[in-house]
């Protein structure tokens, strides 16, 4: 459904390869009307025999993730941000978000436990 609905946002006509691309993805959903479409653009053999399109990692790889905020291990407060943060920037990101801000006390900071590319939790 998501390779659909970004086909549909696309300005321009998809190619006969996309599409048969996507029927390919779509058999194991959806095998009847697949394989009639398959035949009826022209598809060679059964959709279900056709070789399945190639991996590739690059195109999979997430770029952002959602660090959790948690102070005194209660979540606070979740922030879209880049792969690969540093407890730094983490703390940061985290010290500067205003839900976070109202739970820190003046007693400071005691502790930060920081779980790359998942959480951040700050202990006062």
């Amino acid at each position: 459904m998501i390779l659909l609905n970004e086909f549909e946002k696309t300005p321009y006509q998809i190619t006969k390869g996309e599409f048969l691309e996507f029927l390919k993805l779509l058999a194991p959903f959806a095998p009847h009307i697949t394989e009639e479409l398959w035949q009826m653009s022209g598809g060679k053999g059964s959709v279900h025999k056709a070789k399945w399109p190639k991996y590739n990692s690059k195109f999979a790889a997430e770029n952002v993730f959602e660090l959790l905020v948690q102070v005194n291990g209660k979540l606070r407060a979740k922030i879209t941000a880049k792969m690969g943060l540093t407890e730094n920037e983490a703390k940061e990101l985290s010290l500067g978000n205003e839900s976070v801000k109202k739970h820190l006390s003046e007693h400071g900071i005691k502790k930060v436990i920081f779980v790359p590319n998942r959480l951040i939790n700050i202990v006062i």
